[in-house]
């Protein structure tokens, strides 16, 4: 049995320091859940990239990205998700884009980056 408890994350937010382990009927799994506040660009990527790392040094399970207030999306942004899915990988963990829609999701859709950056509850480009 595997049971995934949603947590609900911004920029200012405290971070928990961690999921749940196993147990004997299965493993228990949190996802984390943070929300992209605004557009995304190389100027503001570095900021991101710090407070991204900080959520997964300080969590276990799945990061997902609520990009639902997210309109552009540039290219040192999209390195800068792509950078925190290789350490997540590492640590054997999932990033997860949802609500991703308009501009950034027909970039993502271009780049061949939708599936890579396993977006979620897709809707037709």
């Amino acid at each position: 049995m595997t049971t995934k408890c949603a947590m609900d994350v911004g920029p200012g937010d405290a971070y928990p320091p961690g999921g749940r382990r196993g147990t004997s009927s299965g493993v228990r799994m949190v996802e984390y859940r943070y929300s992209l506040s605004s557009d995304v660009e190389t100027t503001s990527s570095h900021a991101l990239r710090r407070q991204l790392l900080h959520v997964v040094n300080t969590t276990t399970g799945d990061l997902v990205l609520d990009c639902r207030k997210v309109t552009f999306m540039d290219s040192g942004a999209i390195a800068t998700l792509l950078s925190i899915r290789r350490v997540l990988g590492v640590q054997r963990r999932r990033l997860r884009l949802e609500n991703l829609h308009g501009m950034v999701r027909h970039a993502t859709d271009a780049l061949g980056l939708t599936e890579i950056l396993t977006v979620a509850e897709l809707e037709p480009a």
